[in-house]
């Protein structure tokens, strides 16, 4: 069936696709998109992956990477992707769904990875689970109180987490996020529509530079807060954004917390893209988000 592309944008962006090398590859081999091979490259320079990591993948759909981390982990491994929008993880990767800019996800992303280490760790909790968690909702407007428990109760149990994730259990974490395609939605629709066309979502630039720019450093610190919190001393940070006049200004910030941070941008990144990827090798033991920012 031959596709038919409702614009002049879309009918140049299909035939990238078809006519892209990394596309081919990326079928002929398994993955989800061609954005695979970026972080295979930057794993290929710099080894950031071993065997039985806790990775966190954010902006993890459609979910190429999620794929790279779980083979590159393997055995022993957890994955665990975060993205505003619905969508399946790939196989044995665990997945929630919320926006990094809100202080909830960052929450109940903590939340996922305390219950997992419990259960690493031979305690399981009631919730912990070997299978995958695909999580419906993006900001809960209450407190769910299951039946049987109080509200103190719960409360208890989510700073005792809260607590265990304060001891940087994380290896690695990727950061792919974009700027979701909203612009059509008023904020009444923001929290209840969750479907972006697949095709808009991989083409998620808004074409003004300035725009595309400030919005992927704001993505960065969002994803570096949580990075501060959760990562092991000595893990690793890879973090996409849009090249811009913040340039120098985000790796002396990155520096703070890491002992190398390098702006590598992968043989499979297109030509015109503006994408760059910091690489930021080994957290340091004292950086805090005082230290940091």
């Amino acid at each position: 069936v031959k596709r038919r592309p409702k614009s002049k944008s879309s009918a140049q962006w299909l035939e990238r696709q078809d006519n892209d090398f990394f596309v081919s590859q990326a079928q002929l081999q398994g993955y989800r998109s061609r954005a695979a091979f970026k972080l295979l490259q930057i794993n290929d320079k710099y080894s950031i992956f071993k065997p039985g990591q806790i990775v966190v993948d954010l902006g993890y759909s459609p979910g190429a990477w999620s794929q790279v981390a779980l083979e590159k982990t393997n055995p022993g491994g957890h994955i665990v992707g975060v993205d505003l929008i619905a969508a399946d993880p790939p196989p044995g990767v665990s997945a929630i769904q919320g926006d990094m800019l809100s202080s909830e996800t960052h929450r109940r992303l903590k939340s996922h990875l305390a219950k997992f280490i419990e259960s690493r760790q031979g305690e399981p909790t009631e919730e912990a689970s070997e299978e995958p968690v695909v999580t419906e909702e993006i900001v809960p407007k209450r407190r769910r109180v299951p039946k049987g428990k109080t509200l103190e109760e719960v409360l208890a149990e989510e700073k005792r987490l809260e607590e265990l994730a304060k001891n940087q259990v994380v290896d690695i974490v990727l950061s792919d996020m974009c700027e979701p395609i909203v612009s059509s939605m008023d904020s009444s629709d923001f929290y209840t529509r969750t479907y972006i066309d697949s095709v808009k979502r991989l083409q998620s630039t808004s074409g003004i530079r300035f725009q595309d720019h400030a919005y992927s450093v704001e993505l960065c610190y969002a994803a570096l807060l949580f990075v501060i919190d959760t990562l092991k001393v000595g893990g690793h940070f890879v973090c996409k954004y849009y090249a811009g006049e913040e340039d120098k200004e985000m790796k002396k910030v990155f520096s703070r917390a890491f002992k190398k941070v390098h702006r590598v941008k992968p043989e499979s990144s297109r030509s015109k893209s503006r994408e760059i990827y910091l690489v930021c090798l080994h957290r340091k033991p004292a950086a805090t988000r005082q230290t940091v920012f």
